[in-house]
């Protein structure tokens, strides 16, 4: 499953998305502690982050099945 990275995430990470081996269909939250074993704390900002899937905030109770757009997105600021 490839997860997208923005901000924070993307510049610790190094790249703009990870491709995660994890078994599907699978939580939020089961990505999540993928995402966390491969890149231990990506975004930084830990709980505080959001996910989206399909371009819409979700839950870590959400399932995905793996065809799904999955992004990480970490608070922003701005002026």
């Amino acid at each position: 499953m490839k997860v997208l990275l923005f901000a924070a995430a993307r510049q610790r990470v190094g790249a703009g998305s990870v491709d995660l081996e994890l078994e599907l269909p699978a939580s939020m939250a089961g990505v999540r502690l993928n995402l966390g074993a491969s890149y231990p704390d990506p975004a930084g900002l830990g709980s505080t982050s959001r996910w989206a899937v399909d371009q819409c905030f979700v839950d870590e109770a959400t399932i995905v099945q793996g065809n799904e757009e999955v992004a990480l997105i970490p608070p922003v600021s701005g002026g």
